[in-house]
């Protein structure tokens, strides 16, 4: 079994080697240290096990779905749930001993594939993947696996966007939707992007209004509503009502993770260009979400897909800096990554933040015995 202090170490090596490889590899004019970069990403997520506060709840899930497929008890509804690219997985390898594990790999692999081809695009993968490590996204995206395979799409999809291509953004979406069902939350993004005026005014205006609505929410304003809000959602508010999914999240308005986390958010908007104003505007939709969900989880995923495009954004804001003068770079590195860091450091990876610390892989005597960690819920 990893240790803490090795897992440590693990998590800290993958922010630094991955981008060096790509920085090194993208001045050297070469794909090698790509590949290579993103290989390693693979790797370490394709043989993980028991990583992940859902992780258990998942390989129960798979492992009874192939069940249901081996002894012909198939209904309609089996179909729905999980999603239909899941039970894709599923049926190839159901008659797999530990099919689960099998179906958890094809999941990363997935997510890693759309990722290097959202960041391949922009030609970003050294500080792209950077940003996708440190913003925790990477990690995030073994807890929520289903969602991460959306997510990874939805970044595939910018490139549909920017061409004004809607009937393959059309496409992209449908496949982020069988992947998982809350993608039908991003149909607008099309509209949002396009629409969006590239005004220099767009983006004081948006850096003024995750301002204020974060002085809400430190004020406590949003406590108030947010039971109110989260009850009007259709199906959400019946189904969790009176569950930890539906809870606001008793303080959370002023832990040093949310304040900082919507520091980092209105940084990112503020340094933005007007040429940035729409994938910007997606941005802030995503980061006033999280100002508004406080500790609920559900809310909380919801703006992950949105603030997602930090991938994209904020590569270009340092890509855009170049011929800046020193301190206004050195100023945008500083709010940006090193903030980052801090969260990376103390809160994601000391704090085990969804499950993730210590890591584990299918080699390990745990896989072994069926040993999963014992969780809260």
């Amino acid at each position: 079994m990893f240790t803490i202090p090795s897992t440590f170490i693990l998590y800290n090596l993958l922010a630094i080697l991955c981008p060096l490889l790509c920085l090194i590899s993208e001045r050297s004019r070469s794909r090698w240290g790509i590949y290579l970069a993103y290989g390693i990403l693979a790797v370490v997520s394709v043989i993980r096990f028991d990583i992940g506060s859902d992780y258990l709840n998942h390989a129960e899930i798979f492992s009874k779905k192939a069940h249901v497929i081996n002894y012909g008890t198939l209904t309609i509804l089996d179909l729905f749930k999980p999603e239909p690219l899941i039970y894709l997985f599923i049926y190839i390898f159901k008659d797999l001993d530990f099919c689960y594990v099998y179906v958890f790999a094809a999941i990363s692999l997935l997510t890693i594939f759309f990722v290097y081809k959202a960041l391949d695009y922009f030609r970003i993968h050294s500080l792209g993947l950077l940003v996708f490590i440190i913003s925790f996204a990477y990690f995030q995206s073994w807890d929520w696996a289903r969602q991460g395979i959306a997510l990874s799409i939805f970044l595939f999809s910018i490139r549909y966007m920017e061409r004004r291509q809607p009937w393959k953004f059309a496409l992209c979406l449908l496949l982020a939707i069988v992947s998982h069902y809350s993608a039908v939350l991003l149909t607008p993004a099309y509209l949002i992007y396009r629409y969006t005026p590239r005004h220099k005014l767009t983006i004081p205006l948006l850096t003024g209004f995750l301002c204020f609505m974060f002085a809400l929410g430190v004020a406590g304003f949003f406590s108030s509503l947010h039971d109110r809000i989260a009850a009007l959602i259709p199906f959400y508010g019946q189904i969790y009502a009176g569950t930890d999914y539906f809870q606001n999240g008793a303080g959370t308005y002023r832990t040093p993770t949310y304040l900082l986390t919507v520091a980092i958010y209105i940084g990112i908007v503020f340094f933005c260009k007007k040429e940035h104003a729409p994938l910007a505007m997606i941005f802030t939709l995503g980061a006033f979400v999280y100002i508004l969900a406080g500790g609920n989880l559900n809310f909380i995923r919801m703006s992950w897909y949105l603030t997602s495009v930090e991938l994209v954004l904020i590569p270009k804001i340092l890509i855009d800096s170049q011929g800046e003068d020193y301190n206004k770079l050195f100023v945008k590195y500083l709010y940006m990554f090193l903030m980052m860091f801090v969260i990376f450091e103390y809160v994601y990876i000391n704090a085990n933040f969804r499950d993730v610390v210590p890591y584990e892989t299918v080699f390990s005597d745990e896989f072994n015995r069926q040993k999963f960690r014992p969780r809260v819920y």
